[in-house]
């Protein structure tokens, strides 16, 4: 099953492949990031879980980092339910690749509506 992160800018919703994210991620140094950080960077996220997210969340691996981007590294694009499960085991820190660069997006935009009517979701 394909896995996608869109994310919005100025011009338009951008769709990447999560493979080509872990793909970039090769080689990228692992470093930390407090949960407290983690969790505020997914927002409410999880308060619009569906009980097959929270399937996904207990059976996360979390043996891979969280891919995150930015000079901050404040946004997670891949690892969302891997947050989530070491947040409900009481960890204190998430392990992290930031990705500084990003990989060609498979499909773009001019709107959210535009990309959820477009079947990718």
């Amino acid at each position: 099953m394909t896995h996608y992160f869109a994310y919005e800018d100025d011009f338009g919703v951008h769709v990447l492949d999560v493979e080509d994210l872990w793909e970039l991620a090769k080689g990228v140094p692992v470093t930390t990031m407090s949960i407290e950080q983690a969790v505020a960077d997914v927002g409410d996220s999880y308060n619009y879980y569906d009980s097959s997210d929270w399937e996904k969340v207990l059976n996360s691996d979390t043996s891979y980092p969280v891919i995150t981007f930015g000079p901050n590294d404040n946004a997670i694009m891949d690892g969302y339910h891997r947050v989530a499960n070491l947040m409900m085991r009481g960890f204190k820190n998430v392990r992290i690749q930031a990705l500084y660069s990003l990989p060609e997006p498979i499909a773009e935009f001019s709107s959210w509506e535009e990309y959820e009517a477009s079947g990718l979701l």
